[in-house]
């Protein structure tokens, strides 16, 4: 679920160049500023990976990136909030891959690992697929605002189940 809200912002640069107009330089600059926060995260994120539990590290991504997406939700002019927001995003990402990767390797059968990360790396590629499926549908009918939601939604679930599936 929370890939679900990732994968929805594969549509950014259509959500910015139809809401906003913005230029293709702009819309580079938004890439850009996701993949530069991403990298100077890992840094932190790698640190942090085996000193914090890897669920609440999970769910902490799914939290800002609901966070995110309902700030997507809400930006209506081309600014500032764009690339903070896409900033936050990439810190989200990173947190969320590494989080994601380790519990695979800890909760699977070392005999089975392989065919779990193939699984886990299938399910993040299928959600690529889906979620602009329904995303752009649901922005053409009922607004990107809507669409954003959708993903901050899908983001809040994932956190949830992560935490619930913890507890137990």
């Amino acid at each position: 679920r929370t890939r679900f809200a990732f994968s929805s912002f594969h549509l950014m640069p259509k959500y910015l160049a139809v809401e906003f107009g913005a230029s293709p330089s702009a819309i580079g600059w938004s890439a850009g500023v996701f993949g530069i926060a991403s990298v100077l995260a890992s840094v932190v994120v790698g640190i942090w990976i085996d000193r914090v539990s890897r669920r609440r590290m999970f769910a902490a991504s799914a939290f800002l990136m609901a966070a995110t997406s309902i700030g997507f939700a809400l930006v209506d002019t081309m600014g500032p909030a764009v690339f903070v927001l896409r900033a936050l995003q990439g810190v989200a990402f990173t947190m969320q891959m590494a989080s994601f990767s380790t519990l695979v390797a800890e909760l699977a059968p070392a005999a089975r690992l392989g065919e779990a990360v193939g699984l886990a790396g299938s399910s993040m590629l299928i959600m690529n697929a889906v979620a602009p499926a329904i995303d752009e549908p649901l922005a053409r009918a009922a607004g990107w605002p809507a669409a954003y939601l959708l993903a901050a939604l899908a983001a809040l679930v994932s956190a949830m189940l992560v935490l619930e599936t913890g507890s137990k």
